[in-house]
């Protein structure tokens, strides 16, 4: 059980890194990251000013509970690559997915990239969640 628990927090840091430097990125590159939002076409002119923001604050309150409450947050983490797998999903079958837009060395992937490294965050955290009730069940917790 103390490999499960290593991996278990090896992939919640992992997850910490990969939302702390994607949104930094967009923090720091708003105005690019507002213009991917806006060339969808998706949102009402109205919201692309807001859909950013958003998206930057729960990627860092999804850290927070990483940190400090690690099961919700790694509950959180799941939902949120979920719903933007489902964006970038809807964005392709409506032929309005021109590149990834999410920061860094990310900017620019392929669809298929993009939903792949998606999928494999999703997946990793569907075995942390996984993980987490195999430890309590086994340990009481």
């Amino acid at each position: 059980m103390v490999n499960s628990q290593i991996i278990r927090s090896f992939l919640i840091y992992v997850f910490i890194l990969f939302y702390a430097y994607t949104g930094f990125y967009k923090v720091l590159n708003l105005d690019a990251f507002k213009f991917n939002i806006a060339r969808t076409a998706v949102f009402p002119e109205y919201f692309i000013n807001v859909i950013p923001y958003l998206v930057i604050i729960l990627e860092f309150t999804v850290i927070i509970f990483l940190i400090f409450r690690k099961k919700i947050g790694t509950i959180l983490f799941a939902a949120s690559m979920l719903i933007f797998s489902i964006y970038i999903i809807l964005l392709y079958q409506h032929g309005r997915y021109e590149v990834c837009g999410c920061g860094g060395v990310l900017n620019g992937l392929e669809f298929r990239y993009h939903l792949l490294i998606n999928l494999i965050f999703l997946l990793l955290a569907l075995s942390v969640i996984y993980l987490n009730h195999k430890i309590k069940t086994n340990y009481g917790l």
